[in-house]
């Protein structure tokens, strides 16, 4: 074997290494990347959650005072902030209106609700 034939295999050995430590890199930053929009989505269902939980019971309450008191809630707002979020809710007859900015982008979210509670539910990216 020569010299020349050594340095062949020694840079062929080289490149492979170099291949291998960039498929790495590239893994890791996919890695740290998904992650990172793991822990956005965690965050914004339990945004989510809460925004259901409070419709929940503001449709409860509503329902109680229009079966019981004839009440027209109608266009009743309620303003409250959940993690760190100002979220809008307004009564609109036969569904909740949740309102509230994701980075500057508008979301509406309708929670429909009847005498047994929230029975539907939809997103509106504005």
């Amino acid at each position: 074997m020569g010299i020349t034939q050594k340095n062949g295999y020694a840079s062929m050995a080289a490149l492979m290494i170099f291949a291998l430590l960039i498929e790495l890199s590239l893994l890791s930053a996919q890695f740290v990347r998904q992650s990172a929009y793991l822990k956005l989505a965690i965050r914004q269902s339990e945004t989510d959650l809460a925004i259901y939980d409070y419709a929940k019971s503001m449709a409860e309450d509503h329902s109680y005072q229009k079966r019981c008191f004839n009440s027209d809630l109608n266009g009743e707002i309620h303003q409250i902030q959940i993690d760190g979020k100002e979220i809008e809710f307004e009564d609109q007859e036969s569904y909740i209106e949740a309102r509230y900015e994701i980075d500057g982008q508008p979301i509406r979210m309708h929670l429909f609700y009847d005498e047994n509670g929230i029975v539907a539910l939809k997103y509106f990216n504005d």
